[in-house]
């Protein structure tokens, strides 16, 4: 129940043993925000809880018209609960206190965050999900922009023909812009000026967030999170589309011409499956969930485990010798991520993408 407390209190202490310096980032609780707040006051040993409880239940199947219906009772007991406090008792301690809860981190995935950060989404053109000031890239005549970084050839399209961006050198998260932003936007005198606005600022509407106590939340974008919910999914189901050639190819490109459509060849992708399947023999029951026949099962009944094990156990293997060289070296860095992502992304992009207009939505 105290973990956080003295988790945040051996970190202070490791700051002033080593000038302010923190060498090892491994929980929320190392984040400079979090620490900041603390120092501030607006988080004490009391506003912490065990666990993470949601705050309410969109139904469907059909999408809600009105998303704020559902989501404002919540918000508006956690704003009461902030102002008026809530008196709990601490049966570890044999004490009574009354605590202010602090909203660090809303999460939810890319499609659903925009519901309550009031911005434009993963198609916009800021993208980001805490507000940097990397603008995206758009399509000649197109509306949907991508977090494109390095700059097509021969592209003049109005307000997206920056130069390259370095995936290391990326911009901070838009703290300072918010408000004005904001504040632009609503000050909109009519509609025209309001659709102009909303493309330039990517907010759409003032978030449900700033109806809180600002003592007791991080601020938006800072509290804002980016969605690794289905990054294993995600980056497998990216991969395979290149290998099969399924992912869509503009009319003036070719996929005839991608040497890395391996398997755009239906029988090759039969041949390969069925390998796959094969090696369930091999492989110890401990794993758990064994790999599936992909080409039988891909888009019915793989789940993320099975991707896991296939993508980032099997495929280094399997597909020695059957990739082109290169496509096969930028696909094993992913299996050191954690020190080589950031050269795999751009190599990545320069193996697919190719800096190629019509390959935009490759990224």
């Amino acid at each position: 129940m105290h973990y956080c407390c003295e988790c945040t209190a051996a970190i202070f202490q490791y700051l002033q043993q080593h000038d302010g310096e923190l060498h090892i980032i491994n929980d929320f609780i190392c984040g400079s925000n979090y620490l900041e707040a603390v120092m501030q006051g607006c988080i004490n040993e009391n506003d912490t809880k065990q666990y993470v409880l949601p705050g309410g239940v969109i139904p469907g199947p059909k999408n809600s018209k009105n998303f704020n219906s559902f989501l404002f009772p919540g918000f508006h007991h956690l704003v009461s609960l902030q102002n008026e406090g809530v008196r709990i008792w601490d049966a570890s301690r044999n004490i009574n206190f009354t605590s202010h809860p602090f909203l660090a981190l809303p999460t939810a995935d890319a499609l659903g965050l925009v519901h309550f950060d009031g911005m434009v989404g993963h198609s916009g053109r800021n993208d980001c999900q805490v507000y940097c000031g990397l603008i995206g890239r758009c399509k000649s005549q197109g509306s949907h922009y991508f977090p494109v970084l390095l700059k097509p050839l021969n592209y003049t399209v109005q307000g997206c023909s920056h130069d390259d961006v370095n995936v290391f050198n990326l911009p901070a998260i838009g703290s300072g812009s918010y408000p004005t932003n904001l504040h632009h936007l609503v000050s909109s005198p009519n509609q025209t000026q309001f659709e102009k606005h909303r493309t330039e600022t990517s907010i759409i509407k003032p978030s449900l967030l700033l109806g809180l106590n600002p003592t007791h939340i991080l601020g938006i974008p800072d509290c804002l999170t980016i969605d690794v919910m289905h990054l294993i999914a995600n980056i497998s189901d990216l991969i395979l589309s290149f290998w099969q050639g399924t992912i869509k190819c503009d009319t003036s490109d070719d996929v005839h011409t991608w040497c890395w459509a391996i398997f755009h060849d239906d029988n090759a992708w039969t041949e390969r499956g069925a390998i796959v399947g094969a090696t369930t023999y091999h492989i110890p029951g401990s794993f758990d969930c064994l790999p599936c026949n992909p080409a039988e099962k891909l888009n019915t009944q793989y789940k993320t485990w099975e991707f896991q094990l296939y993508i980032f156990g099997l495929a280094p293997a399997l597909l020695h010798t059957i990739l082109p060289q290169d496509i096969w070296l930028n696909f094993c860095k992913l299996h050191k991520a954690q020190l080589l992502l950031g050269k795999w992304e751009i190599e990545f992009k320069q193996l697919y993408y190719q800096h190629h207009h019509d390959r935009i939505h490759f990224i």
